[in-house]
């Protein structure tokens, strides 16, 4: 009988006539339940005349009334209201399919959406979808007016949140649509679940939490994919991090340093880091990053942690900060090109420590490190005959040069193609790759042979021999002195030797193999050097272009 069939609803205000969410149209009513269902069928019999009265949900499965029916069903009106047709607004979840979703799993579906799908489909503003499975095609809710008529049948508080939280999500996607290149979907798929890993293990604030203030800054930080077949550079909003002792995003009108952290000793400033430095909570922070591995777990930090930088650790506390230490290592390799490759150790007094690849791989910014990962390159071509390092001052790159098998000319020299000329790739300066030097322009290697018999040319060649030494290092460079000490550094490659018998400076100032601290030592220098007689000054004590010179500057040396 009529009188026997369900009618459900999950309605807050009205009683349900079954409260069993697994029940459907067959299931038998009490007495009270059937009474209550055949009054509003004699008021409304019109509701199950046909079949296009009702539906199923295709989302929950739950049969439905289609369209409202109206305040004057009284405690029965709300429980038929839910169930709408999907073409009967343009906001409807289903205009797009024309399915059939009741507004509780419409709701649901969008409000959850906001809260999980706002790092997707950059670059629309439609970003939420219809949440039928074979449709995903995108909802007209682009601005917080369309979603707050959409989220009418929420409570007026709990709507007004998750406007705000929509608001704030399209402020964040903003700041991932910035980003150049822009961030590919698997990229942005390893992000979302990097943020919402940290979240889980209380590491990480959520990007929408209402209670902290916005976040503007993002790092791109390299992170392992989730196969681990490749490293990439993923967005992470760095100021959802949960530094302990720190003050919380939500306090941010607040003044003043909190209490704790650490001072670093080179820029004096009070950071605070993502541990709060006990065993217990770095094996917590190991348990929170286990999942998704890489260099992004150091490159947060504020300071480098003891078992990143065993050797320094165990000697003295690591205070100086990942920014300044960062700043140490890209002036160092600005500064001194290959001739820093071996010797990038640790600024703190008395450590000097040798940083290994892996290590400044963590340290260095990844711009800097690239530049050093060339260049240690570099060093090993340097031993292939056809490499040339470019001689252009400040540019100090190098590069294998090919030269193809040459065809049998014959005839005089000014037919044979100029075959030494070659050309720097990153700056593009031409060189004579025979003779290692700028290029002759308008003459041939032999021609320029020729020449140099010519006075002006073997005057200017004499000249050099006198004034300058060959670089002892990896390019040979012509090296003039003018004045200073006795240390010296070739401009090209940057190799420093000692000017007076051109040793590696590498000998001459060593590192201890323990305690890493640098020593000068006379016996570095090479056999006949004046700085390796046994009461010889420290070649950078004097200065002038010659010994004798220099002593006479200082009266002498006793």
């Amino acid at each position: 009988m009529l009188e026997h069939r369900l009618l459900y609803t999950d309605g807050p205000t009205s009683a349900p006539l079954v409260t069993d969410k697994s029940v459907n149209f067959d299931t038998v009513l009490t007495p009270e339940q059937a009474a209550r269902f055949g009054r509003l069928l004699d008021t409304h019999p019109e509701l199950l005349a046909s079949e296009s009265a009702w539906s199923v949900c295709s989302l929950c499965n739950i049969p439905r009334f289609q369209g409202p029916v109206g305040s004057s069903l009284g405690d029965f009106g709300h429980f038929l209201d839910p169930f709408s047709q999907a073409n009967s607004s343009p906001l409807s979840a289903t205009s797009c399919c024309s399915q059939f979703i009741c507004d509780t799993c419409n709701t649901n579906a969008i409000t959850s959406s906001i809260l999980r799908d706002w790092w997707h489909n950059l670059g629309s503003e439609n970003w939420l979808r219809c949440p039928v499975q074979s449709c995903n095609a995108a909802l007209p809710l682009h601005h917080k007016f369309d979603l707050t008529v959409t989220l009418s049948s929420l409570p007026e508080k709990q709507a007004l949140e998750y406007v705000a939280q929509f608001v704030r999500a399209n402020r964040l996607r903003s700041i991932l649509e910035s980003i150049s290149p822009a961030p590919t979907v698997q990229t942005l798929r390893r992000a979302a679940d990097l943020h919402t890993n940290m979240e889980r293990h209380g590491r990480m604030h959520n990007a929408l939490d209402l209670r902290q203030a916005p976040c503007s800054k993002i790092e791109m930080l390299p992170v392992d994919s989730a196969d681990g077949s490749q490293t990439l550079q993923l967005p992470i909003f760095v100021d959802l991090l949960i530094r302990p002792g720190s003050k919380k995003p939500s306090s941010a009108r607040s003044s003043g340093r909190t209490r704790g952290g650490r001072e670093c000793v080179v820029c004096t400033e009070t950071l605070h880091d993502v541990t709060d430095g006990t065993q217990e909570d770095e094996a917590r922070w190991a348990a929170a990053i286990a999942d998704i591995p890489g260099d992004w777990t150091w490159k947060i930090r504020s300071f480098p942690p003891p078992s990143a930088l065993p050797d320094c650790s165990a000697s003295h506390p690591l205070n100086i900060c990942r920014p300044c230490l960062a700043r140490h290592l890209t002036t160092q390799l600005e500064s001194r090109g290959r001739a820093s490759l071996d010797v990038l150790a640790c600024p703190t007094p008395g450590c000097s420590h040798v940083y290994s690849p892996n290590e400044l791989r963590i340290l260095m910014p990844p711009a800097t490190y690239a530049k050093y990962d060339q260049l240690r390159l570099f060093g090993h071509l340097a031993t292939l005959p056809d490499f040339r390092w470019c001689l252009r001052p400040g540019c100090g790159m190098g590069q294998v040069h090919y030269f193809p098998p040459m065809p049998n000319f014959g005839g005089d020299a000014a037919t044979i193609p100029q075959r030494s000329r070659v050309v720097c790739d990153a700056c593009g300066f031409a060189m004579c790759f025979r003779h290692q030097s700028g290029w002759h322009e308008g003459q041939s290697c032999l021609e320029v042979d020729a020449a140099r018999g010519d006075p002006q040319l073997r005057a200017t060649h004499d000249w050099i021999q006198r004034h300058t030494k060959p670089c002892p290092g990896m390019c040979g460079a012509a090296v003039e002195k003018q004045g200073g000490c006795f240390h010296m550094r070739c401009q090209v490659c940057r190799f420093e030797f000692c000017w007076e018998c051109l040793a590696d400076w590498t000998r001459i100032v060593r590192v201890h193999p323990v305690t890493r601290v640098r020593r000068y030592s006379r016996a570095g220098h090479n056999p006949g050097c004046f700085f390796k007689a046994e009461r010889a000054p420290e070649a950078r004590m004097l200065m002038g272009n010659t010994v004798a010179e220099a002593l006479e500057a200082v009266g002498g040396w006793r």
